[in-house]
């Protein structure tokens, strides 16, 4: 049985690993790797994990983790790595508190039973424990499946938008749910 639990740092390796299995296996199939995947590096995930409005949730088979989600109310801000914002997008989030869903991975062996899901779900959880109105996040137009799996959960499309890592430039959609406060 799958468990869904908070990571800590001593988790990195796990993460690490998944991330390069979930590489290796888009090579198997397409040469669009940042296309569709842009994995996050040690040093960042280290620095997250420092980041007390970070949460990381990794999904487990017994001991082994084999999915995890990281989330944060603070958009990380790098040279090397740019989200360009279109107008549309802008008009959207000014003046908004937002969460964001950085990274949803699941191994390949794993994947096909609920669990982005349900990792989405843990993050939305969690944004609901902050002062955000919304939960953003970005998808390539390639990632079917994450598409429809965000799609399914309520969050909507703004706009296409693009990361530039390096001379790269990567198409992603820009999407957002707003988060529903009950008292």
């Amino acid at each position: 049985m799958i468990e869904i639990r908070r990571c800590v740092q001593r988790d990195t390796d796990a993460i690490c690993a998944i991330q390069d299995i979930i590489i290796d296996d888009i090579k198997t199939k397409t040469e669009l790797i940042n296309d569709l995947f842009i994995p996050l590096c040690r040093s960042e995930l280290e620095m997250y994990f420092l980041d007390e409005n970070t949460v990381v949730y990794g999904a487990f088979d017994e001991e082994k983790m084999v999915a995890f989600a990281l989330g944060t109310s603070v958009i990380k801000e790098q040279e090397d790595f740019e989200l360009i914002y279109t107008r549309r997008i802008n008009y959207y989030i000014r003046n908004k508190k937002l969460f964001s869903a950085e990274i949803i991975a699941v191994l390949p062996d794993y994947q096909n039973r609920g669990l982005q899901k349900q990792l989405l779900h843990n993050l939305v959880l969690a944004a609901n424990s902050t002062d955000a109105d919304y939960v953003i996040c970005t998808v390539s137009p390639d990632n079917v499946i994450s598409l429809n799996n965000l799609l399914n959960y309520g969050f909507n499309i703004i706009d296409i938008t693009a990361y530039k890592v390096g001379e790269e430039i990567y198409k992603r959609y820009f999407m957002y749910i707003p988060l529903v406060w009950q008292y």
